[in-house]
């Protein structure tokens, strides 16, 4: 597996962050954290799977340990967790913006929000009949733990541990108000900093396939890969740490046909590039920041 950061090329201009409610900023382990699994699409976790614990490596060597109160899928939890963050994030600017007299008193890590839950229909893609499925997926991603042991220290220090992504509250509308709000309090780490990298949340919100949601998270640190086809199913689909069984030929030419291929489809109308030749594929975002 080969992949590089890639350059700006002579024709394409350069994206800035701004918080505009779109652009997410996240730090590059979470970016990498292998959060999500395709188990069970659209329908509910098995009992069994409740209050479940992954270990999982990622393709960078990092094992993850994640606890969560379900299991996370593409559809809808990634898009509910970046269109939140990405919300609050503008709201961090705006409150910065206000008080960059007071920045240098502590008060950079103050990450509690309030947000209209209109709001968050229009950037996650749920519409408000569907309330109580933006509900359950907050609920779960709030639920969510991560541990980190690195395969190579940064700072010295090769563990890392959120002991959450954020915490929430529903409140219901007074009779001045025109819609229920949301309290939100994000993880100190999730305040936008330089190094930290950012994608748009309403274009993963846009996406209807989930192996091209998994592709938008696998890319995200990346804007150019090559690999081959076992590769790539194993970085979008790790298995557990410990797990011994491989996917077989059979499993993944099923994969690629009736995920992969329609996933390729729809990233390529975004302006991503796909090669696949000598069994090796190449991927190239359509990303200049």
């Amino acid at each position: 597996m080969r992949s590089n950061k890639g350059r700006q090329g002579k024709t394409g201009a350069k994206r800035f962050y701004r918080p505009n409610g779109d652009n997410v900023k996240l730090p590059h382990e979470l970016w990498r954290a292998p959060l999500w699994t395709t188990a069970n699409q659209h329908t509910l976790a098995k009992a069994a799977e409740r209050d479940c614990v992954r270990h999982i490596k990622n393709s960078y060597g990092d094992i993850y340990r994640i606890y969560a109160k379900d299991l996370l899928r593409p559809s809808p939890d990634m898009s509910v967790l970046l269109s939140l963050i990405a919300l609050c994030q503008k709201k961090h600017a705006e409150v910065a913006g206000d008080e960059d007299n007071n920045r240098g008193a502590g008060q950079s890590w103050q990450m509690g929000f309030t947000l209209p839950i209109t709001e968050l229909y229009d950037a996650s893609g749920i519409p408000a009949r569907h309330r109580c499925r933006l509900i359950a997926s907050m609920e779960r991603l709030s639920s969510v733990q991560i541990e980190i042991n690195r395969s190579k220290p940064i700072d010295g220090q090769y563990d890392v541990c959120m002991s959450y992504l954020f915490k929430y509250k529903v409140i219901g509308r007074r009779s001045d108000e025109r819609c229920d709000v949301v309290h939100i309090e994000l993880h100190r780490s999730l305040e936008p900093r330089n190094n930290y990298l950012f994608k748009s949340s309403r274009t993963c919100a846009k996406l209807k396939n989930d192996t091209a949601k998994l592709l938008f998270w696998f890319m995200a640190s990346r804007q150019h890969i090559r690999l081959c086809r076992p590769e790539l199913y194993q970085a979008l689909i790790p298995p557990e740490v410990g797990e011994e069984t491989e996917p077989t030929a059979k499993e993944i030419n099923e994969w690629a046909s009736k995920r992969l291929h329609p996933a390729i489809k729809e990233l390529e109308a975004l302006g991503w590039r796909f090669r696949h030749e000598h069994g090796m594929y190449t991927i190239h975002t359509n990303a200049t920041a």
